[in-house]
């Protein structure tokens, strides 16, 4: 393949769903052509009205929804959307996004700031992958500022509720970060003024706002690299208009054919044409072509049509360019054509679509209101001077702020040159709550965040989003739709879900939630992944993957507890199947010692990872004398918070002014409410519900003390030390055991010695230079070890 320095991926392009051949994607399809690349793929129908323009390259034109296409679409390696995904995408019945697993590039076609546009990271279940763009601007606009419909409106309420001051028409990232430090504040100063749930929904909009970064690329627009930069004809005054829902209408009432009766009877207008050998010509948007003939006849034939069949003709023959909001203003800006916006109804637009410009004159160009403006500017003895001085102005203003002009093909060359690593979770419910479900969002926020394309096979679905934070650009796909009953479910899943797994053991702990349609449908998706690296979760997961998924994937066993705590069952099946992964990863070097004993020897510790929460939460301000203590978790006898109060109740007298948080719900809750109540800590010792603040409790506090019998981990206490507060435990065996460093980072009891362990928790109450010393190495421990970059990274070396 002569000339071509990138190996041939398949790469599938297509525009208005096939119907069409114009715009970037035939641009850049051409490019590939030009370049020898023989596995680019254009998706044309039967419709497209530029099927002339394709049939030069009939080996590389696939008819939509064809054997041919259907087969290509499931080994296709990137999806280059121009307008949707049924540029590329087969026409699938049900649930089309759930079909393939080929990233999306999104060359976006239009000028961002100009209109405001609704895609956000979740668009089209998490598989964009790269959204184009062409200015730095724009850049900034897509990673900081797009938000779904729905979270505007959230936003806006919340900013109504609290009585936030807020004066633009948009929100941006630092916007949310700033409400949601200001709500912080007024919480930690009286929780009542605070909604919880309403601090929570502000940090997933902070989650949710824009692309990330790594998913961005600037890299212009291909239909640019055709600009006709010289020899311009000029003889025409173009009015290009975008559409408004009433002018889609037919009939001679239609509100459009009003505008155009002004411009036929601007004095002013048709003066300034005549004057110049200009000829008024119009560009009418798809959806209003059906006015043509009426337009015609206003204009008694005195008027021309462009643009439909070839567009670089349009720009070559233009002179000035009248719109109003359109984007296509952008071209001409780099061919220096002046362009005027006459915004007739800018109030209306600014307030049903909106864009994201600070003022209306920040468009590039000159700015009208109506049609008497226009003929007054065009009027001014030295209009021809002055425009064309604006059109040089905004040719350079626009050509500083568009850093891959003219390099836009190579730019995407370079951006799909090399496959997609995909890495793929299988997890049994990511709807849900836990430990285990909080390591896979964590990890997976951060694989995406990096440039990975990640997803997540989930075995339940109980509710609509998942209650967690997960990054939407990671995509789901759920085997049992368990919401309602079984509502959303098809008969034949229903009738399938009825009956009990046949590939699971029945002494799996998760072993209810699972059927023979949860059977079906793993072994089903798992032949369709290849070339991936799947991570099971749980034990029954990674035997059923270890069997079933494609030999070209890594399959790697992600343990969430030693190798005693299963079943003899189980542990006879891990036995003979875990050897067979790739590598099994678990949680301390203690289970890695217990499975390593039992032959399995492929097994690397890599503990969980926390994002660093800190430098956001911070900013609320810092009180290090804040004489408060905090505790978590499940309120079962395992968790033993008796014997915290209990300690407590010993040094409680002594410092008066302490109060003891604990925060959880269980089955021991009532006889903990009465043990606080013998021993008269009632002004002292409060059990709340569980919270969905955990940092932020944890941050308003000097320090965590926990008292469980056992951990396979303990998440709680590398939170505490991400918030640079040290904890007091107990020596309790395995995971603490890997971080906890006595006088260090901790203070730590022998094991359910009250009298050591309120010891120790006074020595931190009345030892501020202590307190201060065991946070700052707890924030260390941290930042070397936990901080989730540095897991990941573990992770990652280890799937290679």
């Amino acid at each position: 393949m002569k000339g071509i320095e990138h190996q041939d991926l398949l790469i599938l392009i297509g525009e208005k769903g096939g119907l069409q051949a114009r715009d970037n994607g035939f641009c850049y399809f051409q490019h590939r052509m030009k370049s020898g690349f023989k596995n680019t793929f254009f998706i044309y129908s039967k419709q497209n009205i530029d099927i002339e323009k394709l049939l030069p390259f009939n080996k590389n034109i696939i008819l939509k929804d064809s054997k041919k296409h259907h087969k290509i679409f499931y080994d296709a390696d990137y999806l280059l959307l121009n307008d949707g995904y049924l540029d590329t995408f087969p026409s699938f019945n049900k649930k089309p996004l759930e079909k393939g697993w080929a990233p999306i590039v999104y060359l976006q076609h239009g000028i961002i700031s100009y209109k405001r546009i609704f895609i956000f990271k979740g668009h089209y279940n998490g598989r964009i992958r790269y959204f184009s763009t062409s200015l730095k601007s724009e850049k900034n606009i897509v990673i900081n500022t797009l938000q779904t419909q729905k979270d505007i409106n959230q936003t806006k309420r919340l900013a109504i509720k609290y009585k936030i001051p807020h004066y633009d028409d948009f929100f941006s990232r630092n916007n949310l970060e700033d409400f949601y430090i200001l709500l912080l504040q007024r919480y930690y100063v009286n929780k009542n003024s605070v909604e919880v749930d309403d601090l929570q929904a502000l940090k997933k909009l902070i989650l949710n706002i824009g692309f990330l970064d790594k998913r961005v690329i600037n890299s212009g627009l291909s239909r640019h690299e055709l600009l006709p930069m010289k020899k311009k004809n000029e003889k025409n005054i173009l009015f290009f208009f975008t559409w408004r829902e009433e002018w889609t209408k037919p009939g001679d009432d239609n509100p459009f054919l009003d505008i155009v009766q002004q411009i036929k009877n601007s004095q002013g207008i048709i003066d300034y044409a005549n004057k110049r050998n200009l000829n008024i010509a119009f560009y009418l948007h798809e959806k209003i072509l059906h006015l043509k003939p009426m337009i015609e006849k206003l204009f008694d034939g005195a008027i021309s049509f462009v643009g439909h069949d070839d567009f670089s003709a349009v720009l070559k023959d233009t002179a000035v360019c009248i719109t109003d909001y359109s984007s296509i203003a952008f071209e001409f800006n780099l061919i220096k054509t002046p362009v005027i916006f006459l915004q007739f109804d800018y109030d209306n637009y600014k307030f049903e679509r909106g864009h994201f410009l600070k003022s209306p004159y920040e468009f590039n160009g000159s700015v009208v209101r109506t049609i008497d403006e226009l003929e007054d500017l065009f009027s001014d003895k030295s209009i021809d001077f002055k425009i064309k001085h604006r059109a040089r102005k905004d040719f350079l203003k626009v050509i500083r702020d568009y850093e891959n002009f003219n390099k836009t093909n190579k730019f995407l060359d370079n951006v799909i040159a090399d496959k997609q690593q995909h890495i793929v979770y299988c997890c049994y419910n990511i709807y849900g709550v836990g430990g285990t479900v909080q390591t896979v969002i964590n990890q997976a926020n951060y694989l995406v965040s990096v440039g990975y394309q990640v997803s997540i096979i989930s075995m339940r679905r109980t509710s609509d989003t998942p209650k967690l934070q997960l990054d939407p650009s990671v995509r789901i796909e759920y085997l049992n739709d368990a919401r309602s009953n079984g509502k959303f479910r098809t008969k034949m899943d229903n009738h399938l879900a009825q009956y009990s797994s046949k590939i699971f053991k029945k002494s799996e702990d998760l072993y209810d939630g699972l059927s023979l349609l949860t059977d079906f449908k793993l072994v089903s998706i798992l032949k369709t992944i290849k070339n991936a690296t799947i991570i099971g979760t749980f034990p029954g997961l990674c035997v059923n993957i270890i069997k079933h998924a494609h030999k070209s994937n890594k399959v790697i066993v992600q343990e969430h507890r030693e190798f005693s705590s299963h079943s003899k069952e189980i542990q006879k099946t891990l036995l003979r199947k875990y050897p067979k992964a790739y590598k099994v990863l678990t949680l301390t070097s203690f289970q890695k010692e217990e499975y390593n004993a039992q032959g399995i020897s492929k097994v690397t510790p890599i503990p969980n990872g926390l994002e660093d929460k800190f430098p956001l939460i911070s900013q609320s301000g810092r009180d290090i004398q804040k004489k408060r203590i905090v505790s978590f978790g499940r309120l079962v006898e395992l968790k033993q918070f008796n014997l915290l109060i209990e300690s407590f109740a010993k040094i409680a007298k002594k410092f008066p002014d302490w109060i003891l948080d604990i925060f959880g719900d269980g089955d021991e809750k009532e006889n903990l409410i009465n043990q606080i109540a013998t021993l008269g800590l009632t002004s002292q010792v409060t059990i709340h519900p569980p919270t969905s603040l955990v940092y932020e409790e944890i941050y308003n506090s000097a320090f965590c003390a926990l008292t469980s019998a056992k951990e396979a981990f303990g998440m709680v206490y590398i939170e505490s030390f991400s918030m640079s507060k040290p904890v007091v435990s107990y020596d309790i065996g395995y995971g603490p055991k890997d971080f906890l460093v006595n006088e260090y980072n901790a203070l730590v009891s022998p094991c359910f010695d009250t009298q050591h362990f309120a010891m120790n928790m006074e020595r931190l109450m009345a030892d501020e230079n202590l307190l201060i010393q065991l946070g700052e190495n707890s924030r260390k421990t941290y930042l070397e070890k936990y901080e989730i970059s540095k897991v990941m990274d573990k992770l990652l070396k280890e799937c290679e």
